[in-house]
């Protein structure tokens, strides 16, 4: 536990209680999938459409910013499987840290606080926007920050060391996304699909930006449906 963890975790937590108005409005944005997701989503697809002479090597650049962001969240649920188990701040009853009224202290138990998935997907998104756009990238990373990660820290999901593993995750998924074998190679076969096939790669393309805004919520339950349903098959 690094030490600045439960002060920094107490100071923001100090928000929970004040008024039941201000906790629902605090586990909404933590929440809701269109605030969250919708809005980096939103920004790929406007930057997806610009036209003029940089449309090719952003378009890689996004194609980038999902692979990333993808990336981001295998990496981040592999590490919280191989660290040391971190117990969430909300469950730690010697922090005594307030709950939101409508939330529940155990929802996440038995899932390893670090790093926070949420941080390690919204800033490879956000390092991703940055490669295309620096304007759209800081206002990702903005979002990143307040949007994301601030509610978490405040609600108890996450301790601060939690959420700046997190980024870190985030950044290297993004660069790793980046690399110029990549640019060459798949990125420039898929652009090449839109172009000959644009029916096809834009409805794939809904899919995955409508997945990764919920942050691959259903596939999971899917995935887990599958898995439960095949244990039940075999002898």
């Amino acid at each position: 536990m690094i030490p600045f963890d439960w002060p920094v975790s107490q100071y923001f937590n100090h928000a929970i209680g004040v008024s039941r108005e201000l906790d629902a409005i605090i586990r909404e944005i933590s929440e809701n999938h269109l605030i969250k997701g919708g809005v980096p989503m939103a920004m790929l697809w406007w930057l997806w459409n610009l036209r003029d002479a940089h449309v090719h090597p952003r378009r890689h650049a996004l194609l980038g910013a999902l692979l990333g962001a993808f990336l981001a969240i295998v990496l981040a649920r592999g590490s919280s499987l191989l660290l040391p188990f971190h117990v969430r701040p909300m469950q730690e009853p010697s922090l005594g840290l307030h709950i939101a009224e409508g939330a529940q202290r155990d929802i996440l138990d038995g899932w390893s606080s670090l790093p926070s998935d949420n941080a390690a997907f919204f800033f490879a998104i956000a390092f991703g926007l940055w490669q295309s756009s620096r304007r759209a990238g800081v206002i990702a990373l903005v979002h990143a920050i307040f949007v994301v990660c601030l509610p978490r820290l405040i609600l108890g999901v996450h301790y601060a060391s939690d959420l700046v593993a997190g980024a870190m995750v985030g950044l290297i998924a993004s660069w790793l996304s980046q690399r110029k074998l990549l640019n060459s190679s798949v990125y420039a076969r898929a652009i090449h699909q839109e172009e000959v096939r644009p029916q096809w790669f834009y409805l794939v393309l809904f899919l995955l930006t409508m997945q990764m805004a919920e942050l691959l919520v259903s596939s999971r339950e899917l995935a887990h449906l599958a898995v439960h349903n095949l244990r039940l098959l075999l002898p």
